[in-house]
Formats: structure tokens, C-alpha cells, sequence
């Protein structure tokens, strides 16, 4: 006796593409998701890199009054102002001293000191136009009884 099968039909054909389909867009959507995340982290360590950059630029540094020879903490400021004498200081120690001062070991920086009226008092740092992602920082301060802003760009 003979008895004939199907080896392959087309239920099982529409179900295997149906199945390839939706494995298909699963793996889609988690790459994409994966990607998202990555991001997201990237950003995120930029800007806790950013925020603590610019506390350590507004606080008094370690010693007190440092110098070029005997420094800890790059702080700019004495009695809750920015001290001109260790802003200019700075061009001394050159950028990547100061990046690494500032804790950016994975990123550049660049910062601006300016009045309201956007007349630069100081600037440091490297050109950040090329960047592909950058995070920007803006606080106020006090300089020879003068409000200004110091700008904080770091960027990768």
C-alpha cells in the first residue's frame, strides 16, 4: 500500500516567513533600542563630566592660593570670586594639564568667561565646532565686582 504526504506545504512556507519576518524586526528593534542606550550613556557621562568640570573651575581649588608648582585642585575662585591671577595662570599650565586637573580625561573642553553685555574676558580650551556631541554648561560668577558667566563646552 502507497500512501502520499506533502514534504512542504504552504502553510508551513506562509508560517517560516512569518516567522523569519517578526525575528527580523525583533532584532531591528533591540539593535536600534541598543543604540539608543549607548547614546543616552555617552550623554549622560558627558554632562556628570561637564557638571563636575565646572564645580571644580568655581571652587577655590586645593591649596587656597596654588600655584603653578603646588597644585591639587584647579579652583578659580578666592572669597566666593573668580580670581584674575589664576585664570591667567591657566595658559601656563597649558590644555591638557588643565584637562587632566579637571578630571576630562575622555573628553575636550573649552570655556569662556563673558559680562551680560558678551564682551569675552578669558577664554580656554580647544575649538569645538568639529564636535559630534557636546554638552554645554553655563554658570555666574563674580569678577572685579562684575557679574559674568563662564560657559563650559565639553565635547568628543
Amino acid at each position: 500500500m502507497l500512501t502520499k504526504s506533502q514534504v512542504i506545504s504552504s502553510d508551513f512556507i506562509i508560517a517560516s516567513i512569518i516567522f523569519v519576518l517578526v525575528i527580523s524586526i525583533i532584532y531591528l528593534y533591540w539593535t536600534n533600542l541598543s543604540q539608543k542606550i549607548d547614546e543616552e550613556r555617552r550623554i549622560s557621562s558627558m554632562v556628570d563630566s561637564a557638571f563636575l568640570a565646572s564645580n571644580i573651575l568655581l571652587s577655590e581649588g586645593a591649596p587656597k592660593y596654588w600655584n603653578e608648582t603646588h597644585i591639587v585642585s584647579i579652583g578659580l575662585m578666592n572669597d566666593n570670586r573668580l580670581n584674575q591671577t589664576k585664570i591667567y595662570m591657566l595658559n601656563s599650565f597649558g590644555y591638557y594639564r588643565v584637562k587632566n586637573l579637571l578630571g576630562l580625561d575622555y573628553y575636550d573642553f573649552y570655556f569662556k568667561i563673558y559680562d551680560k553685555s558678551n564682551n569675552t574676558f578669558y577664554e580656554f580650551g580647544k575649538d569645538f565646532s568639529t564636535s559630534i556631541e557636546a554638552v554645554k554648561i553655563k554658570r555666574a560668577s563674580i569678577i572685579n565686582g562684575k557679574i559674568v558667566f563662564l560657559d563650559l563646552v565639553v565635547w568628543r
